[in-house]
């Protein structure tokens, strides 16, 4: 069993990039960290990743519908939220730190089989745990199989996360500490000296309509405010690991190949 990104520990980071493809063992890319800055084309700039605030049809494993980066919900209400990237060659494995306000928003689920499963890979979810309540929602998932593997190339969702409205208020959803590995544990760039992606990051927000003091939640319609996206912004810095895990296949069961590592926001900061 994988040991938790929760305890005090950080995993021993082991060296052996070779095993990388070979004896029918598949690197499992993870990722560290970054906060930075932010357009929605992919193009030149790199992959664009952006915050969806009202996910429609359109998110799929392989596309990406029109990207709204605001939403007006009600008290009481769930919703789902997703993170999307367009024009990713070979990705492997992502992570990010969502923040949010805690007293209007809380995390209670997530789910990242979209475009890390296009490749037949299964995806192990190394982050946060929920329900989340602290604000800063840890997303880390990578691909993982028994048999080499290629990363995920084009559109598609990288994690669906479902969010409760626990108070009225406002709370901008803002993507940071991003950075992306392909099948070969090589950061996606473009990226600074810490390998931090410094490509487009587009964030989002929510409005919570206020709660009824009696007698339940408001009876407001859950409305979409936003328009489709052009841009967002987000900034900071965090410091992070790059790391890989194999799979044995003689012995079903993972053991530790590449840069093998886990990463714990609040022990991080």
């Amino acid at each position: 069993m994988l040991p938790s990104c929760r305890t005090r520990s950080i995993w021993t980071t082991l060296r052996s990039a070779g095993l990388f493809g070979t004896l029918a063992m598949a690197a499992v890319i993870a990722m560290a960290s970054a906060r930075l800055p932010v357009s929605v084309q992919a193009g030149p700039g790199g992959p664009v990743v952006s915050v969806d605030a009202v996910p429609d049809a359109g998110n799929t494993d392989t596309a990406v519908g029109s990207i709204q980066n605001s939403r007006s919900t009600t008290c009481g209400s769930t919703f789902d939220v997703d993170v999307v990237i367009q024009g990713v060659t070979n990705i492997a494995g992502f992570q990010a730190d969502l923040l949010y306000n805690p007293a209007v928003l809380e995390v209670t689920g997530v789910n990242y089989n979209f475009l890390l499963t296009t490749t037949g890979t299964a995806v192990i979810d190394f982050g946060n745990p929920t329900p989340d309540t602290d604000g800063d929602f840890f997303l880390l998932a990578a691909m993982y199989s028994i048999i080499p593997f290629t990363g995920a190339s084009g559109n598609g969702v990288l994690a669906r996360i479902t969010f409760e409205a626990v108070g009225s208020g406002s709370s901008a959803l803002d993507l940071t500490s991003v950075k992306m590995a392909d099948d070969t544990a090589i950061s996606i760039p473009p990226t600074d000296a810490n390998d931090f992606y410094i490509g487009p990051v587009n964030d989002a927000s929510i409005v919570v309509n206020p709660c009824t003091g009696v007698g339940g939640i408001a009876e407001l319609p859950d409305v979409i405010a936003g328009t489709a996206l052009e841009s967002g912004d987000s900034s900071g810095s965090s410091v992070g690991l790059i790391a890989a895990f194999a799979a044995a296949a003689s012995a079903g069961a993972l053991v530790l190949s590449g840069a093998a590592w886990c990463a714990r926001k609040r022990w991080l900061r």
